[in-house]
């Protein structure tokens, strides 16, 4: 299964102004304690003039108990230098935290996050080479 991350989902003006308003009222009554919401103007020049990318989550159904989340935007498979830079930022915050925190002062752990770091630099290495070129020692 590839990769998955949430993009921006292109909206009407009247659908963002909608979900704006029900967000409102949600908080107003009590009924959602949780979300973020961000829109801006459309990359896609193709897009409607007064449409909106639109990304947001938020609880909803409080009231009734454990409720639920509301979601909008899209899911797109997530290309692989992205992937790994994502990885890479991860590790090095894991790896940060641990030092910080003292638990990481070599030994296996220490070395099982360098072998991934290791790893993920022969993937970017491997993503920038021509075609048929599998570079030096593959």
């Amino acid at each position: 299964m590839p990769a998955m991350r949430r993009v921006p989902r292109n909206i009407p003006h009247e659908d963002l102004v909608g979900l704006l308003e029900d967000i409102t009222a949600r908080v107003r009554a009590g009924d959602s304690f949780e979300g973020s919401i961000t829109w801006a103007l459309p990359e896609d020049p193709a897009a409607p003039p007064t449409s909106f990318d639109v990304m947001a989550s938020y609880r909803i159904g409080n009231l009734q108990g454990q409720g639920g989340m509301r979601s909008i935007g899209e899911w797109a498979e997530m290309p692989a230098h992205v992937r790994t830079a994502a990885m890479r930022e991860h590790l090095t915050q894991l790896h940060n935290s641990e030092v910080t925190a003292g638990r990481l002062t070599g030994g296996r752990k220490l070395t099982a996050i360098e072998t991934v770091l290791a790893i993920l630099d022969r993937i970017e290495k491997a993503a920038t080479l021509p075609d048929g070129d599998d570079g030096p020692g593959r």
